[in-house]
């Protein structure tokens, strides 16, 4: 695959991806478990919108920043954020989180941020 500047020349070539160890600055801390990025879905249990509010809220966003991000409503992002705490069965984000960390749910990458794009320098 051709790697292109932002002028549309092309000033190299990608040949293949190995996949990628995830390492943050909590492995360091509380010694959670590596694992392997993915943008296979780890489970059915939410819709495509919930699994993209989820992986935000695994970064550790708050609400308003996911609403922001996506360019939807805060009622929009609660409303996806209590469907997942529902079918989870958990009363909290941070239930939640520790909910999907077991599950290594952190690893996956939805559809809407893993698209292939070019790297401009």
């Amino acid at each position: 695959m051709p790697y292109y500047d932002k002028h549309a020349n092309i000033c190299g070539v990608i040949s293949h991806i190995k996949p990628l160890n995830a390492v943050t600055p909590r492995f360091f801390v509380s010694r959670d478990d590596m694992g392997k990025l993915t943008t296979i879905c780890p489970s059915d249990i939410f819709s495509e919108k919930e699994w993209v509010v989820a992986f935000l809220l695994l970064q550790g966003l708050a609400e308003k920043e996911v609403a922001n991000i996506l360019n939807r409503t805060l009622r929009t992002v609660k409303f996806h954020k209590s469907n997942i705490l529902a079918k989870t069965q958990c009363e909290t984000t941070k239930e939640f989180i520790l909910f999907a960390r077991a599950r290594q749910w952190q690893f996956y990458i939805p559809p809407l941020f893993s698209k292939p794009c070019y790297i401009i320098r």
